[in-house]
């Protein structure tokens, strides 16, 4: 199975690119899409609001309970102040991606991935 391509293999674990919406009714993960360029995003609703890195904050625990990860090893790359964001998931790629397969799998499975 091939991971979408929101997951970018980097030298120290992998690359998260996100589009997130702020100040939403709930915390959720609303599909894949592509951003202005083009390029390939996991879409994400946060309830907290986009003051004082509220969601930013929101955003890291959200996936590192989605994820099953502990929040230490997800670090922001860039976009903090946008709703554009890459996130670095840090560790071993080859276990990194073994868990995201499982974890995309799933989501498929459960219809709450197109």
């Amino acid at each position: 199975m091939v991971l979408p391509a929101c997951f970018a293999q980097a030298a120290d674990g992998y690359s998260l690119y996100l589009q997130c919406k702020a100040g939403a009714r709930r915390n959720a993960i609303t599909g894949l899409g592509q951003d202005a360029q083009g390029r390939a995003v996991l879409k994400l609703s946060i309830s907290a609001p986009p003051v004082d890195g509220k969601a930013n904050t929101a955003i890291i625990e959200f996936l590192a309970k989605e994820f099953a990860w502990p929040k230490s090893q997800l670090r922001w790359h860039r976009g903090t102040f946008s709703a554009h964001k890459t996130l670095e998931i840090l560790g071993d790629p080859a276990s990194i991606r073994k868990k995201l397969l499982s974890w995309y799998t799933n989501a498929q499975n459960q219809g709450d991935m197109s």
